[in-house]
């Protein structure tokens, strides 16, 4: 499994004269930054008489048969004279994409046991949001426990520990 990279074109309308840009985002709906995709922001810029520019996404592998996951682009404060169509999601005020990521294949081959629960469990709730949970939880008891003994004394106990 390996990471992969997607362009989307941004197209400007009606009118290619002067300097125009907004900023982009991204924002994970049913996706989890950080598993399933790298987040992005930034700002893109058009120079008079350009009609589109590149917006690159960058998708974390996804295992055969992992649930389908969506998260969006958001395009926001544009500038220069540049509006966004009133008329499309987000409105006035920005532009949504909304991207569906989906793992290869239809359904995943199952090898045993182990891959039928990660399976099954996939399909009743996100594993990756999940993993990021767990991650979450164990940098909070970390924390808490630095805070209870005043500081980080890892080096210290590490020391006692050696001189017993």
């Amino acid at each position: 499994l390996e990471l992969f990279e997607t362009t989307f074109q941004v197209l400007r309308r009606q009118g290619l004269g002067g300097e125009v840009s907004c900023k982009y985002s991204t924002r994970g709906l049913s996706a989890v930054p950080g598993y399933d995709f790298e987040e992005a922001s930034g700002e893109l810029t058009f120079a008079a008489g350009e009609s589109h520019a590149d917006l690159r996404l960058s998708v974390l592998p996804r295992w055969r048969g992992q649930r389908s996951v969506d998260l969006q682009v958001v395009l926001k404060d544009a500038a220069g004279g540049a509006m966004f169509d009133p008329n499309q999601d987000g409105g006035e005020d920005c532009q949504v994409l909304t991207v569906t990521l989906k793992a290869d294949g239809e359904a995943a081959l199952s090898r045993g046991p182990s891959s039928q629960s990660l399976i099954w469990l996939d399909s009743c709730c996100s594993v990756n949001g999940l993993k990021r949970g767990i991650c979450s939880w164990r940098q909070q008891i970390k924390d808490a426990v630095s805070c209870a003994d005043g500081g980080d004394n890892d080096s210290d106990n590490e020391n006692e520990a050696g001189d017993g």
